[in-house]
């Protein structure tokens, strides 16, 4: 004896717990806007929905409710497993809202197994991944990694969103901000050398954002040197410096030898993560060339220098940086400000305390101006003579003291009375 079909019109069969749900209208076709709105109204009659609730959002509500009923009965309740499949088949959109939201709060299998599964075969479910307006990249990779627990293919799922090496999949794949946060997300949840096959074409793509990253995302892979030499043979020098920055951390004599030679090059892109590299292994001598750089003539080369300080993190830097500050040029006083607000914040009050006694401090530092008090009046000396009575007029308050103003893109330096 076979167990009746699951029926289209109406969700008749379910029940969950002491809630008959049989009254709940979901309709051959739940996504139209007609049918959308006679869900709410069923779904308060059958006790689903609290009324009152808000009209906005009505269906995801419906499915949200239903999805928790099945989800806390799935292991006595044999319909709750018809019912998650009905949802997802029938509410594409919100049973993947709901069931993303079960799986990101929560741990273990048992009926996450089942969304997730359920959340495989959603064609949207790689929009949250791709698109920035989807989700936050925060969010796509914890889900990402949740999702990974699954199904142990889903990184190789996603790396086959971005293009090719034949260029079978150009006009689906995702291109330009799409591809690049994509790949930054592999980068976080795919350690490993499995989606080197993959991706390792997109060095040579023709998006120089994209190469860039796929320069990065391969060199930290491979962790080689002599794979390192090659990418410095091109002509983007993005690519260059992210495949230079891929072997940060390698104490191996051939990678010193490189980033010292590196230091030298004549893009301070590449220059700068050059220094960051040898900083890393505690190489002798970096911070001597990183205070060098800062007086290069080339401005750029200025600029990556306070940009170089900041990513060293070391407070020895703010004298140099406060000098930056009044560069001739805009883009070097801009970096040295944003790098001199870093590392104010991370410094320890022990640190702060030494910082305010330098007279350099007040050019990064706003004091607070004192209130003004009216000064009181000046007694006058007695006189022989009677004076006429006078109506004593009261002394003009001190101005509160001008005060150094700098702008943020630190262009200029003027005062402003308070």
């Amino acid at each position: 004896m076979t167990a009746d079909p699951v029926r289209t019109d109406q969700l008749s069969e379910y029940q969950l717990g002491d809630v008959q749900l049989g009254d709940v209208q979901l309709g051959r076709n739940p996504l139209s806007p007609d049918r959308r709105s006679e869900v709410p109204a069923r779904a308060v009659e059958a006790g689903a929905v609290e009324a009152g609730e808000s009209q906005e959002g009505d269906a995801q509500a419906v499915v949200e409710s239903l999805m928790a009923r099945a989800i806390d009965e799935y292991g006595t309740n044999h319909v709750s497993r018809r019912l998650l499949r009905r949802l997802s088949l029938e509410f594409p959109e919100e049973f993947s809202a709901a069931a993303l939201g079960h799986l990101e709060g929560s741990s273990g299998a048992g009926v996450y197994r089942l969304l997730a599964i359920l959340l495989f075969r959603q064609p949207g479910l790689f929009e949250l991944f791709s698109n920035p307006a989807a989700a936050s990249r925060e969010r796509a990779v914890r889900l990402a990694k949740r999702l990974l627990e699954f199904d142990p293919a889903f990184d190789v799922r996603l790396a086959h969103l971005l293009p090719d090496r034949n260029g079978t999949n150009w006009q689906q794949a995702c291109t330009g901000s799409r591809a690049s946060r994509l790949l930054g997300i592999l980068d976080e949840i795919s350690p490993g050398r499995n989606l080197l096959p993959v991706v390792s074409h997109l060095v040579y793509d023709p998006d120089p954002r994209l190469a860039a990253d796929a320069a990065l995302f391969v060199g930290r892979r491979l962790m080689s040197v002599e794979w390192v030499t090659q990418q410095l043979q091109q002509t983007d020098q993005r690519v260059r410096a992210n495949a230079l920055e891929a072997i940060w951390g390698l104490r191996t004599p051939a990678a010193m030898a490189l980033l010292e030679a590196c230091a030298r090059d004549a893009n301070n892109r590449v220059a700068g993560n050059a220094l960051i590299g040898l900083n890393a292994v505690d190489a002798p001598g970096v911070r001597e060339a990183i205070v060098a750089m800062a007086a290069d003539p080339g401005p750029r080369f200025r600029s990556t220098a306070a940009w170089v300080m900041g990513e060293v993190g070391d407070p020895q830097f703010v004298p140099q940086l406060e000098a930056l500050l009044r560069d001739e040029d805009r883009a070097v006083r801009s970096t040295a400000l944003r790098t001199l607000i870093r590392l104010r914040r991370n410094e320890t009050p022990a640190e702060r305390g030494q910082a305010e006694l330098r007279p350099e401090a007040a050019i990064a530092t706003v004091p607070t101006p004192a209130p003004s008090t009216p000064e009181p009046p000046i007694p006058q000396p007695p006189t022989p003579q009677p004076a006429p009575v006078q109506k004593e007029e009261a002394a003009e308050p001190v101005p509160a003291p001008i005060l150094p103003e700098l702008r943020l893109d630190g262009s200029s330096f003027k005062s402003r009375m308070r």
